[in-house]
C-alpha cells in the first residue's frame, strides 16, 4: 500500500492537484481579505501568507520537473504554446 501511495505522490498528477489546492488557497486568502475589517484593504499578512502558498505551488512544479529529470534524463514543461526542455547536458 505504501508502494501505491508514494508512487502517487511522485507522480505529475499529485503535483497538478496540489498547485491547484495551493494557488485556490492563495487567491481565497487575497478575495477573503477584502471582506474583513478594515473592507477594501489586505493586509500585509495576507498577502504574504498568499505569496508563501504560491511559492510553495512553485516548488511542487519544479520537484516534479527534477524527479522527471532524474528517471529519464530530461524533462518537458509545455502551456499555450510555451515549451521548456530541460536535459542533463
Amino acid at each position: 500500500m505504501w508502494n501505491k501511495i508514494v508512487s502517487w505522490i511522485k507522480s505529475m498528477q499529485f503535483a497538478k492537484i496540489m498547485c491547484a489546492i495551493l494557488t485556490l488557497s492563495s487567491v481565497g486568502l487575497f478575495v477573503w481579505g477584502f471582506f474583513v475589517p478594515p473592507l477594501g484593504a489586505i493586509d500585509g499578512s495576507v498577502l504574504k501568507a498568499g505569496g508563501v502558498l504560491l511559492a510553495f505551488a512553485t516548488l511542487w512544479v519544479i520537484a516534479h520537473i527534477v524527479i522527471e529529470l532524474d528517471k529519464s534524463g530530461k524533462a518537458r514543461v509545455s502551456k499555450d504554446g510555451i515549451e521548456i526542455q530541460v536535459t542533463e547536458e
